[in-house]
């Protein structure tokens, strides 16, 4: 819970220059930072065997970050709320929890 505090303290010292956003950047900015980004680890990663990043897409992280918060514990009304999904069969196809994280939680619910 810490962490969390410390992630809150920081985006509370961020100036407000647009209310409605976090990072005041435009989709077009972000998407085209994000293939500069993938570029250069695709070229970085490309002798060392199957390229993770050749096939890298921006909509991607949001499956994995859906997925790491539903490993971490959230709950669908959670993540749903996280990945602007009003319908819960759309949160089904980005959510891929871990079978690890499944096993863990089986595992708290009968100790």
């Amino acid at each position: 819970m810490q962490k969390y505090k410390a992630i809150v303290t920081t985006f509370k010292t961020i100036p407000k220059t647009h209310p409605d956003k976090v990072f005041p950047v435009s989709m077009c900015w972000l998407r085209r930072y994000f293939e500069k980004t993938r570029t250069q680890a695709k070229n970085r990663w490309a002798k060392q065997g199957l390229n993770p990043f050749e096939d890298l897409r921006y909509h991607d992280l949001r499956d994995e970050a859906l997925s790491r918060l539903s490993d971490a514990g959230l709950n669908v009304i959670e993540l749903a709320h996280i990945g602007g999904h009003r319908v819960l069969s759309m949160l089904q196809i980005y959510t891929h929890p871990s079978h690890e994280a499944i096993f863990e939680k089986l595992d708290k619910s009968t100790n």
